[in-house]
């Protein structure tokens, strides 16, 4: 099925997608390649993509300083960024769409035993006029209370919409303070 709606998205693309001889024109190409671009997504599981430590915070999709290395010292802040696909959203009665998500944390040592599990640490409920596509997920922590050495940062995203969740790990190292 998704390969059949790609080709159509591709198709699709080509035959309405005209020279720009007018912004009406363009609009309309535009809205018919977002519909397809829709009907894909309506097909995505829940997934996550360019998970990475970054520096500071991030400024919005894509939009933001990948981190060199992956050693923290014990008072220093840990930025995790993510992209977010394939969510669910649901229609309001009134217009508009609401996104509902949620994010469990858990760091997990180098042997695989969890050392802290936060469930429900980040949650978000959010109005739109227009239906979301894509978003980025930002989550800064500090670890002092934990000993050096290699730790997981386990992250669990729930969709209430869909009823559906999908893991990502960020591996990171702790260091002694100097």
């Amino acid at each position: 099925m998704r390969q059949l709606l790609i080709a159509a998205l591709g198709a699709m693309a080509l035959s309405v997608v005209p020279l720009p001889a007018s912004a009406q024109t363009s609009l309309t190409a535009y809205d018919a390649v977002r519909e397809a671009l829709v009907a894909v997504w309506d097909e995505l599981p829940l997934s996550v993509r360019n998970a990475t430590l970054v520096d500071g915070t991030p400024a919005g999709l894509g939009q933001f300083d990948r981190r060199v290395g992956k050693s923290f010292k014990p008072d220093e802040a840990v930025t995790v960024y993510a992209e977010l696909y394939g969510y669910g959203v649901t229609p309001r009665a009134d217009g508009g769409y609401v996104r509902e998500l949620s994010a469990d944390l858990a760091l997990v040592d180098g042997s695989g035993a969890v050392r802290a599990n936060q469930i429900g640490f980040w949650s978000s409920s959010e109005v739109f006029e227009h239906r979301p596509l894509e978003m980025h997920l930002s989550f800064s922590a500090t670890l002092s209370s934990f000993p050096p050495g290699d730790y997981t940062l386990r992250f669990t995203v729930h969709d209430t919409q869909a009823d559906e969740e999908t893991s990502f790990d960020v591996p990171i190292t702790l260091v002694a303070a100097q």
